[in-house]
């Protein structure tokens, strides 16, 4: 276990942590208001996309919410408004991890089916913690304590995000917070004085 939550460069966790507080910059470089919904349609277009609604796929896209390149996001016919900002997040966070560029037309999964690139996956969680930023959720987890029974829901309304990725985006955002806070116990050598004080103290057991 101790491996798995040292201060190692290349551990998964490390980096989707890394990502969840660059959120936090990136919302301030595009002006973007740092509550929900996050504007991920103007940080596209800040970064130069433009998105276009409503075209026909063939039989063999089917399994496709949208493709994307360098300059553009297209979707498919009759998605959801969550649906479409999903989408744009995946498609910024490619963007955000490739440098700057999109190189080849990318499709974007329909999410209910099962994928074979693993790549996939590491995508939809920085895209949840884009549109899901860690610090506002932890805000809201700690608001919402005691008073109501049904907090995936309205988290998916008020960050208007599918409640398929916000369930699975409520899971790993709790590990991620579980892996900082015990990195932060390891470096304090277990001295809990030590440990930097949180304002949401009460959202941890």
């Amino acid at each position: 276990m101790k491996d798995f939550l040292n201060e190692k460069e290349g551990t998964l966790l490390s980096e989707f942590w890394d990502f969840s507080k660059d959120v936090e910059r990136l919302l301030e470089q595009f002006s973007i208001a740092p509550k929900f919904p996050i504007d991920i349609e103007k940080m596209a277009k800040e970064l130069g996309f433009c998105i276009k609604e409503s075209i026909e796929y063939g039989e063999e896209f089917s399994s496709f919410y949208a493709y994307a390149s360098q300059n553009f996001i297209v979707f498919r016919k009759n998605l959801m408004y969550k649906e479409k900002r999903w989408i744009i997040a995946k498609v910024v966070t490619a963007f955000l991890i490739n440098n700057g560029e999109i190189k080849n037309i990318i499709n974007i999964p329909d999410p209910f089916f099962i994928n074979n690139n693993v790549d996939e996956f590491y995508s939809d969680a920085l895209a949840i913690l884009l549109l899901l930023p860690i610090f506002l959720f932890k805000k809201e987890i700690y608001e919402h304590m005691g008073k109501s029974n049904n907090l995936l829901q309205e988290l998916s309304n008020k960050a208007q995000i599918p409640m398929m990725q916000l369930a699975s985006g409520y899971q790993l955002i709790k590990l991620l917070l579980c892996f900082q806070r015990s990195r932060e116990f390891i470096k304090a050598n277990y001295d809990t004085k030590l440990v930097s004080p949180d304002q949401y103290e009460d959202i941890f057991i």
